[in-house]
């Protein structure tokens, strides 16, 4: 008769495999009780169950895609929404908007004139890469 043994390591208990079973028996659980009267059940510990499913291995193959996706395309991924151009033909929202980008705290009460000159004075000098 083919057997096998629980595999937890309280157990000294030998389960009869379901194929060497007689036909009239028609148990498949694996559930005994241990010498110490606590209840084995033969299941996988929680590393097993982590490692075969699948959901955490796409969430990890996610991270790093995007991660990779991060690092060869660079912050151009998600391009800001600045005013381009000399700030000379901005408006007056887009001046305000450049300057809420920075922190710069605008005032609600300032001209186009007064936000233009707070924008050159904050504005740096683009280097040719």
């Amino acid at each position: 008769m083919a057997s096998d043994t629980c595999g937890c390591l309280l157990c000294t208990v030998t389960l009869q495999k379901p194929e060497s079973r007689s036909a009239s028996c028609s148990s498949t659980e694996t559930t005994h009780t241990n010498p110490d009267r606590s209840t084995c059940i033969n299941m996988p510990t929680p590393l097993d169950r982590a490692t075969s499913q699948r959901a955490p291995f796409f969430a990890f193959a996610a991270i790093v895609t995007g991660v990779a996706a991060w690092s060869i395309w660079g912050q151009d991924l998600f391009p800001s929404n600045d005013p381009t151009g000399d700030p000379e033909k901005w408006t007056h929202e887009e001046c305000t908007h450049w300057l809420k980008n920075r922190n710069l705290h605008p005032s609600p009460l300032a001209t186009t004139a007064e936000l233009l000159e707070r924008v050159k004075a904050n504005i740096r000098i683009e280097r040719n890469k």
